[in-house]
């Protein structure tokens, strides 16, 4: 098993749920919040390592970015970058126009399937040219909406 590998292999999911720790914001702080939190836990800390693994020196994100498209890891590194200003134009930015904050959110739900598509990649990558163990999570299991009425027993 190359060096890194058995931390890929044990890289944890997120120790703290996300419906608690997102459970008092808005849904749209919510989706802002999941967004910019994969796309940092992608690009910031598991690429890195994932390139580690591989033999490569790790770079700016960037290079990164380019070792990931070379290696058929990511499709585009554009599309990364645009989903990377879409993040941070959401994290760093007061958005006080809806419209503006909403065509934000529109176009990090776009993003979102990059990245998830991304996540799953990187996970198979690691399995099937790293020799990374495979793992089987659990589903995700998804949140009722909290402001459903609660049904009552008679």
């Amino acid at each position: 098993m190359p060096p890194g590998a058995a931390a890929l292999a044990s890289a944890a999911p997120c120790s703290k749920p996300l419906e608690r720790s997102v459970s008092t914001s808005s849904p749209a702080a919510r989706a802002n919040r999941w967004f910019s939190r994969l796309q940092d836990t992608l690009s910031d800390k598991l690429l890195p390592l994932l390139l580690r693994t591989a033999g490569e020196l790790p770079g700016t994100a960037v290079e990164n970015l380019n070792r990931a498209e070379r290696l058929g890891i990511i499709r585009d590194t554009q599309e990364w970058l645009g989903a990377r200003g879409v993040r941070n134009r959401l994290v760093h930015e007061y958005i006080d126009d809806l419209d503006a904050l909403a065509a934000s959110l529109d176009v990090a739900r776009r993003f979102t399937t990059v990245l998830i598509e991304a996540a799953h990649a990187f996970r198979s990558y690691a399995e099937q040219r790293l020799g990374v163990p495979a793992r089987r999570d659990p589903p995700i299991r998804h949140r009722q909406k909290c402001d459903a009425p609660a049904s009552k027993q008679a």
